[in-house]
């Protein structure tokens, strides 16, 4: 395989498949994951045949037995993980006052824990072992958008989880860069997918670093 590894959880969602798209262009070897499959063949397709790796799996971010697997998986046939992308997302509208229980259930089941499942799956892995690691959370929406407040809750809490994780794991020489690209600005995708890929340069950015999101001061 060429290039650094990178796992994208909902591939088949708009913005993991830009990221996907990108992350090909750069050279870097992907494992696709989604719980849809038919839409995770279309997306692997698109990606054609450049001379790197792609390869695609089913994944359900609320299973964390199923992140574990994910990752034994990846690291004996394409090697450790570098990146790691959560688009994964489930969006009930910006009401909150009339959601239900069964919606908000799954919107932090998606957004949230999704997230921290697939972090605490890749912690053990790469502890002690020095590589520069990227986290990409993308979805939620900043409070000014006035707009989605329920998945905006879980995916702010999201990257505040990986951000402590990225602090905790620079005592082990660990360099995470954990960024985040909103939905309202879908433009930003590129420059913060080059900014994920970048980031596992050493020369880059220090152990435990975070890269903040578009609109951030």
């Amino acid at each position: 395989m060429s290039g650094p590894v990178a796992v994208v959880a909902g591939a088949a969602t708009p913005i993991g498949r830009e990221v996907a798209r990108l992350l090909h262009e750069d050279g870097v070897s992907l494992v696709l994951t989604d719980i849809n499959a038919d839409h995770l063949a279309v997306v692997a397709a698109e990606m054609g045949q450049t001379g790197y790796g792609v390869a695609t799996r089913v994944l359900d971010v609320n299973e964390p037995e199923a992140w574990v697997r994910l990752f034994q998986h990846v690291e004996a046939s394409m090697g450790p993980v570098q990146i790691l992308v959560n688009a994964a997302d489930f969006d009930p509208g910006p009401a909150v006052a009339g959601m239900s229980v069964g919606d908000w259930a799954r919107t932090v089941a998606i957004n949230l824990s999704g997230v921290v499942y697939g972090l605490a799956a890749l912690a053990p892995r790469i502890q002690g072992r020095p590589l520069p690691v990227s986290i990409m959370t993308t979805n939620g929406q900043r409070a000014e958008d006035g707009d989605h407040g329920p998945c905006y809750v879980a995916r702010r809490a999201a990257l505040a989880i990986a951000d402590r994780w990225a602090g905790e794991l620079a005592a082990d020489g660990v360099r995470v860069v954990a960024s985040h690209i909103p939905a309202s600005d879908p433009g930003a995708v590129p420059a913060l997918v080059r900014r994920a890929v970048h980031a596992l340069d050493p020369r880059r950015a220090p152990a435990g670093s975070h890269a903040p999101e578009v609109g951030d001061s």
